[in-house]
């Protein structure tokens, strides 16, 4: 066999070898579609699903409460539901919701990401900060991780 010849079969090895492992890293990179459950830092409950398509987040609930950040004192508890969130790139995702007890409202931020079969992200009300001598510490903040069931 004449070395050119090597060379061009050597040459479509490697472009067959490269366009096969990008497709594994690929497919390995989504997230597996099911349910996920976890918890807060805080001990509260985290659920939520992908779709089977793998690029939405669906039906995401947790609850997120006074962290303690501010010293003594506490507050009330907010529940967090987000329906439908994107998996973008990185497969994270993220949202911008209402957080709810009885009838008061906050505004909220939920963000994650997928690695593996675990989500992995956290909850806030930004607008929830401690005063002097704490001031801006964000008093409700939760981290969540959550695996695949």
């Amino acid at each position: 066999m004449s070395g050119s010849r090597r060379s061009r079969i050597l040459g479509v090895c490697c472009a067959t070898c490269a366009v096969g492992a990008v497709g594994i890293a690929l497919a390995v990179s989504a997230p597996p579609s099911g349910h996920y459950v976890g918890v807060t830092s805080e001990h509260g409950a985290v659920s939520l699903s992908v779709s089977a398509n793998h690029k939405l987040v669906t039906g995401f609930v947790t609850r997120i409460g006074y962290n303690g950040r501010c010293g003594q004192g506490g507050g009330p508890i907010y529940r967090i539901s987000v329906a439908r969130m994107a998996i973008g790139k990185g497969e994270s995702f993220s949202a911008h919701t209402t957080a709810r007890v009885f009838t008061l409202t906050a505004k909220a931020v939920v963000t994650g990401r997928f690695v593996g079969t675990r989500a992995r992200g956290s909850v806030s009300i930004p607008g929830f900060v401690c005063p002097a001598p704490h001031k801006g510490v964000k008093n409700y903040y939760e981290t969540f991780s959550a695996s695949h069931k």
